[in-house]
């Protein structure tokens, strides 16, 4: 899971526990931090739409998106 920083994310250690979850954070100062992440998301819309809810993406399904 990709934060812009733990001060806008108070809780990730308990989000992350719960999920089993590896959190990652922006560097301060290293803008082009988020363009990384915005061109991922871009890329993740080409198969599943904004707004969808990721927990009804199956497995199989991140593994078709996976391999093209």
């Amino acid at each position: 899971m990709w934060i812009p920083s733990p001060g806008e994310f108070a809780a990730h250690e308990e989000i992350a526990k719960s999920l089993d979850a590896k959190m990652y954070f922006a560097h301060p100062y290293s803008s082009w931090v988020r363009d990384v992440n915005e061109n991922f998301n871009g890329l993740l819309r080409q198969y599943i739409p904004k707004g969808t809810d990721l927990r009804g993406v199956s497995d199989e399904r991140a593994k078709q998106i996976q391999t093209g």
